[in-house]
């Protein structure tokens, strides 16, 4: 399905407003829906405490909200997993 031209317009607006951080962790979990901070972190190759903040402050900014829990790969426990919305 092709992308509205308000819908670019939309994205390049966010995307200036970001550090260069928060976007490539924003575009990495829109990349990946229902990722957790250490999918992203494992999928960036970033430590995990380098993407935890980076993801909160995008929920601040009401780009990226909680969806659930699902059980990580890497240690089995429970985590949150998140979507990007805007």
């Amino acid at each position: 399905m092709p992308v509205s031209q308000t819908s670019m317009q939309a994205y390049a607006a966010i995307q200036k407003k970001l550090s260069a951080n928060q976007s490539i962790v924003y575009n990495a979990i829109r990349k990946h829906p229902l990722a957790s901070n250490r999918d992203i972190a494992d999928d960036l190759g970033w430590p995990i405490n380098t993407v935890t903040p980076r993801c909160n402050e995008l929920r601040q900014l009401g780009l990226v909200e909680l969806g659930g829990t699902k059980r990580s790969r890497t240690t089995g426990i429970s985590v949150q997993w998140m979507y990007a919305v805007g």
